[in-house]
């Protein structure tokens, strides 16, 4: 049986994984790096910094509003054509977007 503690990095999450007892008398520690969902981060940061509602983003792609909350926080990720979208209509790239790069810069 193992615990599973959670640290909120922007832009990844780390996940501890401790074993509560021994394993065959040895004790191991597993560290799992997974990287959260940047392209929800960097949605979420660009939308609030061009102070645009997520109905307003959710009306340009013809989505209804809880799709833009899904993808900013990584439960749904949006086609290619979204994302395409979403780049032009903020000015980045669509690997800044995705968080394939730290430019912004098309």
């Amino acid at each position: 049986m193992f615990l599973h503690k959670e640290v909120q990095n922007v832009p990844c999450k780390f996940i501890i994984q401790e074993p509560i007892e021994p394993v065959n008398r040895v004790l191991k520690i597993f560290f799992t790096v997974v990287c959260m969902s940047t392209f929800g981060d960097r949605l979420r940061e660009l939308r609030q910094k061009s102070g645009v509602k997520q109905t307003a983003i959710a009306e340009m792609l013809g989505v209804l509003p809880r799709t833009i909350r899904f993808y900013e926080s990584g439960k749904r990720e949006p086609n290619i054509e979204s994302i395409k979208k979403l780049a032009e209509f903020f000015g980045v790239s669509t690997d800044y977007l995705l968080g394939h790069s730290d430019n912004p810069q098309r």
